[in-house]
C-alpha cells in the first residue's frame, strides 16, 4: 500500500489530471512508464479507484495519480528505471531496444 511521502514511479505511461475529483478533473498530461516522483497527497478514494497527487521529479506535469498506474520505488523492478533511461538511448543493457520495450515506454 502506498502512503504519503513514499517515492514512486509510474508503471504504464499515466494519465495526470488536476483533481481526483470527477466534476473539478482535467486531464494535465500524461508521463511516461518510470516517472519518478513523490507523493504528497492522498489517498482519495472515488468510485473504487485511490488517486494519489505526485510531484515528479522533473519538470514535466505533477498531479493527480490513479494508484494502478504507480509502484513504491522499493519495490520496482530496476529493470523499470532502466528502461525509461535507455529509450532516451534507444538501448538496454548496450542492446537496441526491442519494439516491446518501446511501446512499454511510450504507450
Amino acid at each position: 500500500m502506498l502512503t504519503k511521502g513514499d517515492r514512486v514511479h509510474t508503471l504504464v505511461k499515466a494519465e495526470v489530471w488536476s483533481s481526483p475529483v470527477n466534476s473539478l478533473r482535467m486531464k494535465l498530461g500524461t508521463r511516461p512508464a518510470g516517472s519518478s516522483g513523490m507523493i504528497v497527497e492522498g489517498a482519495i478514494i472515488i468510485i473504487k479507484a485511490i488517486w494519489w497527487q505526485v510531484d515528479f521529479d522533473d519538470s514535466g506535469t505533477d498531479g493527480w495519480v490513479r494508484e494502478r498506474d504507480l509502484i513504491r520505488e522499493a519495490d520496482a523492478p530496476p529493470s523499470l528505471t532502466a528502461l525509461r533511461w535507455s529509450a532516451k538511448q534507444g538501448l538496454m543493457d548496450g542492446r537496441p531496444l526491442t519494439e516491446a520495450e518501446a511501446r512499454a515506454v511510450t504507450s
